[in-house]
């Protein structure tokens, strides 16, 4: 089966994976949507591509002060776990982000389709060109928006006296876009692929709807800047799942490549199996948890 990333997944606000140049693997013509087909090959299945080419640089303080002000003012309508929150002192000085944006990109991606799944539409091939426009118009490459955004998520702080699971802080960050969490999935280990956890995922992904997958590599535990996040490093990834007269569709998307259909749903829990365990050998990453969004109430 192939794996579901087509990019080194980057730095995020939990820490670094990548130091090299970011650049899309592949470049096509996606203008012509074909209907989908067992057949197709991967890269007829991108609808189009991203990329967090432009996530290394300056960004402007005051933006992430806002984002940061504008989370914590805001926070009290959402259902979050108590104490997590994001340390303003803790922004760097000069103000560089060297680290990936795929947090930033992919929450704003996230409240982008939950903006089109309110949409009565009569075919996929609508939806699919709006998604498009989704990412041709938002996130096409990084920038200073999403460098300063990013640099506010990365000051992230939550309680030692507990153990925070990655689902808790990816809902402070849903804030920004006005994302409220419904429900999350087990934390799931990336390493290991077996039946019974592929269909603990399928059945997670079930309902219609987008999901957020956030994977994680733990804290050192002699690390001071990994333990106040309890994390090392990650990556952010969406799921959006969508059925139109009684067809089931389901996209993926990554900052680094962009929207892949996802051919056969009923396997869907074996894609998402293959993506992490790839994180898993390569980056370290050893946990996985989803986390299904609607709009918020702001």
């Amino acid at each position: 089966m192939t794996p579901l990333f087509l990019t080194t997944p980057p730095r995020d606000f939990f820490g670094e994976i990548d130091k090299a140049p970011l650049t899309p693997l592949i470049s096509f013509d996606f203008e012509e949507i074909d209907p989908p087909s067992t057949s197709k090959k991967r890269e007829d299945r991108f609808l189009t591509t991203s990329s967090q080419l432009d996530h290394y640089g300056e960004f402007n303080t005051s933006e992430a002060l806002k984002t940061i002000r504008m989370i914590h003012r805001n926070m009290h309508l959402f259902p979050l776990l108590p104490d997590i929150k994001l340390d303003e002192t803790r922004l760097p000085e000069p103000p560089t982000i060297s680290g990936g944006t795929c947090s930033a990109m992919s929450l704003i991606v996230a409240s982008k389709f939950l903006e089109l799944q309110k949409l009565t539409l009569s075919t996929f091939e609508i939806l699919e060109v709006l998604m498009m426009d989704v990412i041709r118009a938002n996130v096409a490459t990084s920038n200073a928006r999403f460098r300063a955004i990013q640099a506010a998520f990365n000051t992230i702080i939550v309680p030692r006296t507990k153990e925070v699971a990655p689902a808790e802080k990816t809902k402070l960050l849903g804030v920004q876009f006005n994302m409220q969490a419904t429900t999350e999935s087990p934390l799931f280990e990336a390493e290991s692929e077996d039946p019974e956890k592929a269909e603990k995922i399928t059945t997670f992904l079930k309902p219609d709807g987008v999901y957020v997958i956030r994977t994680i590599k733990e804290a050192d535990p002699l690390s001071e800047e990994e333990i106040v996040k309890q994390e090392a490093m990650g990556h952010t990834t969406v799921i959006y799942k969508k059925t139109i007269r009684s067809e089931s569709r389901a996209y993926f998307y990554d900052p680094n490549s962009g929207i892949e259909l996802i051919e056969t749903v009923k396997e869907l829990g074996k894609q998402i199996q293959l993506s992490q365990k790839e994180l898993s050998t390569i980056f370290d990453l050893k946990k996985f948890q989803m986390i299904k969004f609607i709009e918020g109430p702001m």
